[in-house]
């Protein structure tokens, strides 16, 4: 009984309602304006407070808590009511886009086109747009970016909490994506109800205002929300809804003439005007006179709610753009203070290298810096002040230059540059010089905007390297390979062992990445393949076996029985991880002689002290993953070689006590890898795979740079004096296969001892994937164009590039490139 008397009380009937809904729209300018709701008064209505507006979102049920309450204003029947968001500049589109003003204005959430409007009487619900409890997408009433209408409205409309999507007109969804001017030019009109009206007009200022004193010598404008008129010529066209698909940010760029500069430094003489509809159509050279209000929009100065856009001429000479010259003396978080530049013309006066492409797929931006910063602790030894000082350096130095889209996963080649991409590889490494462009500040970033195509152009410095040709009797590659599985993540799949699936997400995604993969791996001709992040499972005929998988088709690219697969001896070679490490080898090189593998329950037998310190090295979330040991066998006569394959504890993640990320460049679990470092030096003495083997190598990813406790303790005797380990590099702190935050390091090795290192003919890392942008590889996500893969190429099939090593077990043995085996490089 309870029960009946709450739902007659939140959905009440309304025989005595003075006021219906009668429209909404989510609309075509920037940020979804206008978007509103319409009303109409049957009747009128003295106190118009006792209404109010509730949202019930994503198929939500009606809350009882309204999002917005009308004031206590009177209202005369026959009147329409608009109610409108002042997000994203609302207040402003409304006006532009109806030429009448709103009647109310709230920053409350509204809906998209697929969510319900509920109007209350009292606290009770009378009204609806949509249907309650279901999320609209897909459904007849639906009206993103479109709008919907009732029909037949009069003074006897009556509300209904029953919604009936027979008793609207609705426009569907996406109708007004032309319509980014005004709606009486859209294709798709609504049905206005304030035919006449005095659109609300500020008082236009009387004198122009510098752009200088609106930009001010701070952070923010000192003029914020007040109303200015500025006068300078275009620098930079980015308005939406003009002839081109590019460089739409919704505004343009004006700046002062050059003798109308203030002298004073830390002042820019540039601004962006927000323009979301179209007041003018300005172009580059255009002098122009703008009245608006200036605002903040995330931390960038710019005039907003335009009312007046004169061109006062065309094709002037641009304004001199202002040049940088990086690293600045001052950072401003992780970007140098360019705050003074802000909204102007600039020039960066050094050359610059491309450092970072991680969001040229997602947002067509890259970072560009003076050099090729290495990680901190690559070439340093972790220290808090000195990793704090180093980034200060590397954030003074590093711009980002971008497409100037809002609009995310546009085509690569709208990013002036990349024209002729992928067709022409652009890696990182490679420079431009003289950049050009705006500077506007967005997502905590300053960023270069290009103005024009053909403006910039990128010089190759670091060409794409071909396949590689290793010496030696037998070849040994590592290789990281971005979360092979063959369980794909659909829907709610899980791995045998009852994890989340970590690769493809679908069958098309699975059959690119696999091509990539062969191309790599066959094109490194190696013997002995150590694999990391591959699926977790080595149960032959297992559904799930990823590295029998890979096996397999290697001899299909080949010829059966060239490849085999390291078994393991146990279906998880890592208890509960997704992924763990494995091999694959040629049959008629290298064969198998035996196998083991370290865990927590090895380390107690060969340790226990290591697991006071820690409870958990490799068993368990956030550990390290069990190595891999295998010992292969290559003659006659029987030369012997054993490889430990592991995967250290990624920096990611909070730890906590020693485990916790101390500031000093290692990150987080620097002690878990150490710890791993020290069971698997012990561990690999005791002949584990039983095989007594003096050849014994380290390989895989280690998720330690060169001068982290894990590398040392393994290969330098200053920190460890019974360290028994090498680099195959000489000077390994210059080298890298791995890039991550724009910097350069190693994470990826291949170490060996004494009697093994006089056995190395070559090395080489074969950088065919780090320096590459993630765009080239198997991921289809965000609607990524499938033109940009190449199956063929090997070039990003991973995001770290394999570590290759050749050895000759038959003297004479020639070194390819390497200096003569000798400790002592490595422990000065």
């Amino acid at each position: 009984m309870k029960l009946c008397i709450l739902l007659i009380f939140f959905f009440a009937a309304a025989t005595t309602a003075e006021l219906i809904l009668t429209g909404a729209m989510d609309g075509p300018l920037s940020g979804g304006n206008p978007k509103f709701i319409e009303l109409f008064a049957t009747a009128s209505i003295a106190d118009l407070s006792i209404y109010s507006i509730e949202v019930a979102f994503n198929g939500a049920a009606a809350s009882g808590t309204p999002q917005y309450t009308f004031p206590a204003d009177s209202v005369a029947q026959g009147t329409y009511i608009y109610l409108a968001s002042s997000s994203n500049s609302g207040e402003a589109g409304f006006l532009a886009y109806f030429g009448c003003p709103h009647d109310y204005l709230t920053s409350a959430s509204f809906s998209n086109g697929d969510d319900v409007y509920l109007l209350r009487k009292n606290g009770a619900v009378i009204d609806a747009i949509g249907e309650v409890g279901v999320d609209g997408t897909g459904q007849a009433w639906e009206y993103l970016d479109g709008w919907i209408k009732r029909n037949n409205v009069s003074t006897s409309s009556t509300p209904s909490v029953t919604f009936n999507v027979a008793d609207w007109t609705v426009s569907g969804i996406n109708a007004l994506d032309a319509c980014t001017v005004t709606n009486a030019l859209c294709t798709s009109v609504y049905n206005f109800q304030k035919a006449s009206c005095t659109p609300v007009e500020e008082e236009e200022p009387a004198t122009t205002t510098l752009i200088s004193a609106v930009q001010g010598s701070g952070a923010s404008t000192p003029l914020n929300n007040v109303v200015v008129k500025i006068q300078g010529i275009v620098v930079g066209d980015f308005q939406d809804g003009d002839s081109d698909n590019k460089r739409n940010l919704a505004g343009f760029f004006v700046q002062e003439e050059d003798a109308d500069g203030d002298s004073d430094p830390l002042t820019s003489e540039g601004i962006f005007v927000y323009d979301p509809t179209l007041l003018a159509d300005v172009s580059v050279g255009d002098e122009v006179i703008v009245v608006g209000t200036a605002s903040e929009a995330f931390g960038n100065t710019q005039i907003k709610d335009v009312t007046r856009i004169t061109i006062v001429s065309s094709g002037n000479t641009l304004p001199t753009p202002a040049s940088i010259t990086l690293p600045l003396a001052t950072s401003n978080g992780n970007n140098p203070d360019l705050e003074p530049f802000e909204g102007m013309l600039v020039t960066v006066t050094n050359k610059l290298l491309i450092t970072e492409m991680f969001q040229l797929d997602r947002f067509n931006e890259i970072k560009l810096a003076t050099e090729r910063f290495y990680q901190y602790s690559q070439q340093n030894i972790p220290n808090a002040q000195g990793n704090a000082d180093y980034l200060d350096l590397v954030y003074r130095s590093t711009i980002t230059y971008d497409d100037g889209l809002t609009t995310q996963n546009s085509d690569i080649r709208l990013l002036d540059g990349f024209q002729n991409w992928p067709a022409t590889p652009i890696r990182m490494g490679d420079s431009v010089t003289s950049l050009t462009g705006v500077l506007f500040y967005s997502f905590s970033l300053y960023r270069i905007l290009s103005t024009a195509d053909g403006t910039v152009s990128f010089v190759s410095e670091n060409p794409r390297p071909p396949a590689p040709s290793i010496q030696g009797d037998v070849k040994i590659v590592t290789l990281n390979v971005l979360n092979f599985f063959t369980t794909l993540d659909i829907g709610s799949a899980e791995t045998s062992n009852g994890n989340d699936p970590r690769g493809a997400d679908s069958q098309a995604e699975f059959d690119r990445q696999l091509q990539k993969l062969l191309t790599s791996l066959l094109q490194t001709n190696g013997d002995i393949f150590a694999l990391i992040e591959i699926e977790n499972d080595f149960l032959s005929g297992s559904p799930g076996n990823a590295l029998e998988f890979l096996t397999n088709a290697l001899n299909s690219a080949t010829a059966a029985g060239t490849y085999d697969w390291v078994d393991p001896g146990q279906q998880y070679v890592d208890g509960s991880d997704a992924i763990s490490n494995g091999f694959i080898y040629k049959t008629s090189v290298a064969p198998i002689e035996g196998v083991a593998i370290l865990n927590d329950a090895v380390v107690a037998t060969l340790d226990s002290t290591l697991l006071t310190e820690d409870s958990t090295i490799f068993d368990g979330p956030d550990t390290n993953r069990a190595a891999l040991a295998a010992t292969f066998v290559v003659g006659p006569p029987k030369n012997c070689l054993t490889i430990a394959n592991n995967h250290f504890k990624s920096k990611g993640g909070s730890g906590t006590g020693p485990n916790a990320d101390q500031n000093d460049g290692a990150a987080s679990f620097n002690n878990r890898r150490l710890l791993a470092a020290k069971a698997l030096d012990q561990w690999l003495v005791t002949d584990p795979t039983g095989v007594a083997c003096d050849n014994v190598a380290i390989v895989g990813d280690l998720n330690s740079y060169v001068k982290e406790d894990p590398i040392r303790y393994l290969t330098d005797t200053t920190f460890n004096p019974n360290a028994n380990f090498r680099d195959i590099f000489d000077a390994p702190e210059n080298q890298y296969s791995y890039v991550f935050d724009g910097m350069i390091g190693t994470l990826d090795y291949v170490l060996v001892n004494d009697a093994l290192s006089e056995l190395v003919v070559d090395a080489q890392k074969w950088h065919i994937n780090e320096d590459e942008p993630d765009a080239l590889d198997y991921n289809l996500d965000f609607g990524r164009l499938v033109t940009y893969f190449d199956g063929a190429n090997a070039a990003r099939n991973s995001d770290h590039s394999p570590v290759l090593m050749g050895i000759d077990f038959t003297p004479p043995r020639r070194r390819n490139g390497l200096c003569p085996p000798s400790f002592a490089n490595n422990r000065a």
